[in-house]
């Protein structure tokens, strides 16, 4: 998604008074939020504007319409011209969700980059605070705030909080493949360059294995003091709707877990973030995922409560 511009043309300078009266110019990095969406214009105003208002303006606010039918177009005209930073690409075919996803990443000049969902928001100190502590540590990938999740602009719950911030990928695999359910993790910074190589596969759980690839090269952390803001129904959907979408056997409503075991073990055969590892090490990561999901507990749960239903 072309924007004509380089992130050092996109760089802007801030002068730093230093206490012998010498002024030095320092660079503050680019953060691209990319924000995918179709025929969500009632949402999308909102996702924009929370883009729009962030504490750290440095940003560029990328939309990729996956060739929306409705007023989307209008709407984001009308940001582009309220503000310079917003940039609009619309395809000409709808190009299916993980292409669009793809493509904001692609496209994307910042050395950060994040997510956003059409029908999502976040707080103003949200980039702020998550190139905060990227900035502090440079074994990690990916910050996100706290994700919190609405009904109808209602709020419903708070997503799960993750420690990933192990030095072992390892433990970091471990450590997130037995909370994972949600995945508003997602939705944080990234660096740039550290994630372009990754594949965002389209089948179910892409989303999982996609930040397990993360995981296996860097650290990442969840931050209390800043949020997500994630409604549910649209990229927040649970199980039974993914597993249908994703054109998944009926058997997968009633073994998810057994089914991702094994596009997981897919995945690791095939990712790029695996492929510097010998197999012994791949096949330990892909049996702490295993354990992680606790794919034997669920299956013999899931079975006992089919005889139950069956016996009553």
């Amino acid at each position: 998604m072309p924007l004509g511009m380089t992130g050092n043309e996109l760089k802007t300078p801030e002068l730093c008074k230093l206490s012998s009266n010498i002024f030095m110019v320092k660079y503050k990095p680019l953060v691209t939020i990319g924000i995918p969406t179709f025929n969500r214009v009632g949402m999308l105003a909102r996702a924009i504007d929370s883009a729009r208002k962030q504490t750290y303006t440095h940003i560029e606010i990328s939309i990729s319409d996956n060739a929306s039918s409705d007023d989307t177009k209008a709407l984001c005209e009308m940001m582009m011209a309220l503000d310079t930073r917003v940039h609009y690409d619309c395809h000409v075919e709808n190009m299916g969700v993980i292409e669009n996803f793809k493509c904001v990443l692609s496209g994307a000049n910042g050395e950060y980059f994040m997510w956003l969902g059409d029908d999502d928001w976040i707080d103003c100190d949200y980039v702020e605070k998550c190139l905060e502590t990227l900035e502090q540590d440079a074994g990690l990938i990916l910050v996100c705030g706290t994700p919190n999740y609405y009904r109808e602009n209602r709020f419903d719950h708070t997503g799960r909080l993750f420690d990933l911030s192990q030095e072992s990928p390892y433990q970091r695999l471990q450590s997130y493949f037995s909370k994972v359910a949600d995945n508003g993790l997602m939705y944080g910074v990234y660096r740039t360059d550290a994630i372009r190589r990754f594949e965002y596969s389209d089948e179910f759980a892409g989303d999982w294995n996609f930040i397990g690839d993360v995981l296996v090269v860097g650290k990442a952390r969840m931050l209390t003091n800043t949020h997500l803001h994630r409604e549910l129904g649209g990229m927040s959907r649970g199980y039974r709707d993914l597993i249908t979408q994703f054109n998944m056997p009926s058997l997968a409503i009633v073994f998810p877990m057994l089914f991702i075991a094994g596009l997981t073990c897919r995945h690791l055969s095939k990712s790029k973030a695996y492929r510097a590892l010998t197999f012994s090490t791949i096949f330990r990561y892909w049996l702490a995922i295993l354990i992680a999901l606790r794919t034997i507990p669920n299956i013999r749960y899931r079975i006992a409560a089919l005889i139950k239903a069956k016996c009553e």
